[in-house]
């Protein structure tokens, strides 16, 4: 028996295999996204969730769905291939994360969410939005501008963008205890001889 928890996004994959139901790990993985939509449709059908709200959740997934997908392209599209699409491929996975987080406070916004958890959440998105901000903001400035980069000129000095970078890391090493309560899919498989029926 395991587990699938509504994911953030921040984990490999054996937190598809724990069996501790206490896992604060979230997956990846775009299966367990479209199933955290099946339990929001079910959400949805109970009344339990407005329809504007399942569009938000649906949004979100579809989002980190293909940011998921584009992520290998950081190794394929290496920044002496393609600097864009190589910035670009990795600021999606910044932005889309943020958004799923988000989404499921959103959803959860009538329980009974600590000002801790509000906090962490305002925290992470200034700190993704920040990071973004960074990123494209100095790989602007240096594109076609090799003196700059040579004399280590940039608006964003380094100091400021390496803390924001390592804030967002923190920010995905905390997601999973500051996330709202949810409720968890629970699947269990049982092994069948195939000549019974």
């Amino acid at each position: 028996m395991f587990y699938l928890f509504r994911s953030s996004g921040y984990s490999s994959q054996y937190v598809m295999l724990r069996t501790s139901a206490r896992t604060s790990g979230r997956s990846p993985w775009g299966g367990a996204r479209i199933l955290d939509l099946v339990r929001a449709q079910r959400k949805r059908a109970s009344g339990e969730i407005s329809s504007g709200v399942f569009k938000i959740l649906r949004l979100a997934h579809v989002l980190y769905i293909l940011g998921m997908f584009l992520l290998p392209m950081i190794f394929i599209v290496t920044p002496t291939v393609s600097p864009e699409w190589h910035t670009s491929a990795y600021g999606t996975i910044i932005l889309f994360r943020f958004i799923v987080v988000a989404s499921n406070f959103i959803e959860n916004r009538d329980e009974n969410i600590s000002k801790a958890k509000w906090a962490f959440i305002y925290v992470y998105g200034v700190v993704s939005i920040v990071l973004m901000a960074c990123l494209f903001t100095n790989f602007y400035y240096y594109k076609g501008n090799e003196e700059a980069y040579a004399r280590d000129e940039r608006p964003i000095k380094k100091n400021i963008g390496m803390f924001v970078d390592y804030s967002w890391f923190v920010c995905l090493a905390l997601t999973g205890k500051f996330l709202p309560t949810c409720y968890v899919l629970q699947i269990t498989y049982k092994n069948i001889p195939t000549d019974k029926k």
